[in-house]
């Protein structure tokens, strides 16, 4: 038999058929001829073989429902079953919170599933930021903070700190105290400086001003009787024969010749403008006026 008189052959048979048309071919005159024969076997009754191969060998059930042991049963939660067959567990990013599932459903943003058969997506967690669904929570940088549910953490504003990962929060610099970066501790203020809250940088004493102490709140106006040039040391005495009657000052004042010499330290305080004070000699009169003569 030849090709042509095998592909007549064939056409004219039903599947069941093609066994003794193959048995034959055994007078094929090449191993070409033979592998022309069996083609035409595959291109006639392919749709014949089809039905065949792909004919179902267990019951399907509708979608949200899956087979076993030709039982349909509902998808349980966590999983889907889309096709009434098989049942298929929800990939990270996705959850199932109920049964008879078709398919999961996506996390929302600033949530997550980070594994496989999630029945619901969580909530990002403070102090952390959930760029991936189907990722864990990621902390916050120092410097940073996230509240609940945030697709990134947001940068501390000049003044507030965090200096800790996973922050939920940004801390006001306290006062006393300088807050030069964002993610880090607050520094004391040197003596000297004071601040009284959220600053980046301590303030300096005014003139005539001074504090002793570390991390302080305020400055204190040099007493009468006193002068402050340097605002880091305590206040000095005015010299014999010098006064300063009033607070805040960096120098002290020489008495003039209209009050004697004293040694007290602030008794010459109208001095520079002196007017006449009726005291006896000898007598002192009350703070920040002369000592007459």
């Amino acid at each position: 038999m030849n090709v042509k008189e095998f592909e007549e052959k064939v056409n004219s048979s039903s599947i069941d058929q093609i066994t003794p048309v193959l048995s034959s071919t055994s007078n094929a005159t090449t191993g070409l001829d033979f592998l022309r024969m069996i083609d035409a076997i595959y291109v006639k009754q392919l749709p014949s073989l089809t039905e065949v191969l792909i004919k179902p060998s267990v019951q399907v059930c509708t979608t949200g429902y899956y087979t076993y042991q030709n039982q349909c049963y509902p998808c349980s939660p966590g999983h889907y079953c889309p096709d009434g067959v098989n049942e298929y567990i929800c990939p990270p990013g996705e959850s199932a919170s109920s049964w008879k599932h078709g398919s999961c459903n996506t996390c929302s943003f600033g949530y997550y599933s980070s594994y496989g058969g999630s029945i619901e997506c969580t909530r990002c967690p403070k102090g952390y930021f959930c760029p991936r669904r189907d990722q864990s929570p990621v902390p916050c940088n120092v410097g940073e903070v996230a509240g609940e549910g945030n697709i990134q953490c947001s940068k501390c504003s000049l003044g507030y700190y965090s200096a800790i990962t996973g922050g939920s929060e940004c801390l006001r610099c306290p006062p006393g105290y300088q807050c030069s970066r964002v993610d880090q501790a607050p520094v004391r203020c040197p003596i000297g400086t004071y601040s009284t809250g959220g600053q980046t940088v301590c303030s300096e004493c005014q003139r005539g001003y001074y504090t002793t102490y570390l991390n302080s709140t305020q400055c204190y106006a040099c007493p009468p009787g006193h002068w402050c040039a340097d605002p880091k040391l305590c206040p000095k005495p005015c010299a014999a024969g010098t006064y300063q009657a009033d607070p805040g000052y960096t120098s002290c004042y020489s008495c003039n010749g209209r009050c004697s010499t004293i040694n007290r330290l602030f008794e010459c305080t109208s001095c520079i403008q002196a007017k006449a004070i009726n005291c006896t000699e000898g007598q002192t009169v009350p703070i920040y006026n002369c000592f007459m003569t």
